[in-house]
């Protein structure tokens, strides 16, 4: 096995797991008595609990190789998340949610590290394959996930997570190399933190729509089962048809972004997903609303690729530097919508939960007119 075939091994897991979740969370919220309130706080909790393992992650990595904090995190997501399927109480759900997003952090970082450095040592993009593998990977599992939460118990999807992520595991264990992470050399290390306007405006504009994808993975499934409680079993195919259109416009979307810009991809892309939360806003059926979670993953699939790529020119330092700054601005966004998202679906209704979402990308899509207005920087002239 390859060092390639390795980082799909660890995309692919990472995915199902995810997937899983996201087609389960109904049925564990509603045996956990989780309101819509409440579950908005625990996704809250998770995302502010993920920004945390991937900076601890970063920490990790100064002193074990990218292959063992990768084995390690993959262990500790199968254990923490077939626990939290298994939570019956909000307190075991708050908790359990919040210990599987600080795992998932340092999964997250470590793979997309080890995806990086193979990117590199091919020589051509390949990055956006390994997440349109795990997109797919979630889209898929996540109707499963709900389908057999429903018909089977919520042992049996946390069976299949144990068994997805053994199989990684192995993948990782046989054909990645033990490699350290490079350490940052002098001249990065005194390079100043820029927090100057673009790289402000690009971490609201990827934090709002990071915060979007997490509230529709996350939210899909508890929305279709009040909209339409007699197809619970099938709750879990708005995130299967919102990460499947994110897999296919990933698989083409390097050919798409060399042809027409980070920046024109972006624009059209906010515009796309704007119109499939305004769907799901105005829906009045389950065929509806996963239309427009469809659209809503057709349109995000290329926004958050395309802001890692655009940080490092916007903010003038060092490649790793500059996505650090970026996720540090993105929690500003991201940490409160789900907040606001779950407060909403409480106190009116999940439409009118989603139609903040469609609001926030409008404000975003704002924010990268004003981007634009910028003097382009050297490195993407030509």
């Amino acid at each position: 096995m390859t060092p390639r075939h390795a980082v799909f091994a660890a995309f692919v897991p990472f995915g199902i797991g995810f997937g899983m979740w996201a087609g389960t969370i109904a049925r564990v919220a509603a045996r956990s008595d989780i309101s819509a309130q409440m579950l908005g706080f625990a996704i809250t909790g998770f995302i502010a609990a993920a920004l945390s393992g991937t900076a601890l992650g970063g920490m990790l990595s100064r002193h074990f190789t990218v292959k063992t904090i990768l084995l390690g995190a993959i262990a500790a997501c199968a254990v923490s998340l077939s626990l939290l399927m298994q939570a019956d109480e909000p307190f075991s759900f708050l908790f359990g949610l919040i210990v599987y997003g600080v795992i998932n952090g340092i999964y997250d970082g470590a793979m997309n590290a080890e995806g990086t450095t193979v990117e590199v040592d091919c020589g051509r993009p390949i990055l956006l394959g390994f997440h349109a593998a795990a997109s797919c990977a979630a889209g898929l599992a996540a109707i499963v996930g709900s389908y057999v939460a429903v018909n089977v118990g919520t042992e049996a999807t946390a069976g299949i997570v144990v068994c997805g992520y053994a199989l990684g595991a192995l993948g990782v264990w046989r054909g990645t190399p033990a490699r350290v992470v490079a350490i940052r050399d002098a001249e990065q290390k005194n390079q100043p933190r820029r927090f100057q306007r673009p790289i402000l405006l690009l971490g609201i504009v990827v934090g709002i729509v990071i915060a979007g994808e997490t509230v529709t993975a996350m939210f899909s499934a508890p929305a279709l089962v009040a909209q339409a409680p007699d197809l619970a079993a099938y709750a879990g195919f708005g995130a299967t048809a919102f990460a499947l259109c994110q897999a296919l416009v990933r698989a083409f979307a390097d050919t798409l972004r060399r042809r027409f810009g980070d920046l024109r991809i972006m624009e059209l892309s906010l515009v796309v997903a704007t119109l499939g939360f305004l769907v799901v806003s105005f829906s009045g059926s389950f065929t509806q609303s996963a239309l427009g979670f469809a659209l809503v993953g057709l349109g995000s699939a290329c926004l958050v690729p395309c802001g890692f790529s655009l940080a490092p020119a916007y903010s003038r330092v060092a490649a790793a530097q500059a996505l650090g700054l970026l996720a540090l601005i993105t929690a500003l966004p991201r940490i409160p919508a789900p907040l606001a998202f779950g407060d909403l679906a409480e106190r009116i209704s999940y439409p009118a939960a989603f139609a903040l979402n469609a609001v926030l990308f409008c404000v975003a899509f704002g924010v990268l007119k004003q981007l634009k207005r910028l003097p382009l920087p050297e490195a993407m002239k030509g």
